[in-house]
């Protein structure tokens, strides 16, 4: 396992891990989907990594990554994660 995701758009990542990651490196990397959430388990994605930081806590690092390749099955799965998932700080209680 490489990390866990923090944020997704149909046209990246960020994802947070333990040790860094090199940058422009290619990946293929898959997330793991809730049961049910999706005619697959996972989504197996290509990925290039654009840039890896240290985190606000010491002990992790984020990194961007671009994907690329992507179906259209596969956008609409991320956009289905963002919706359900995603933080929406614009909304009105």
């Amino acid at each position: 396992m490489l990390g866990h995701v923090v944020d997704i758009t149909p046209h990246g990542l960020m994802l947070i891990s333990e040790t860094p990651l090199p940058s422009d490196t290619a990946f293929r990397l898959e997330i793991e989907l809730p049961e049910g959430f999706a005619n697959k388990s996972a989504l197996i994605l290509d990925a290039k990594s654009r840039w890896c930081q240290a985190d606000i806590d010491p002990h992790f690092y984020n990194t961007g990554f671009e994907l690329s390749s992507l179906s259209a099955e596969d956008v609409a799965i991320i956009q289905n994660i963002v919706d359900t998932f995603g933080f929406r700080d614009n909304e009105r209680i």
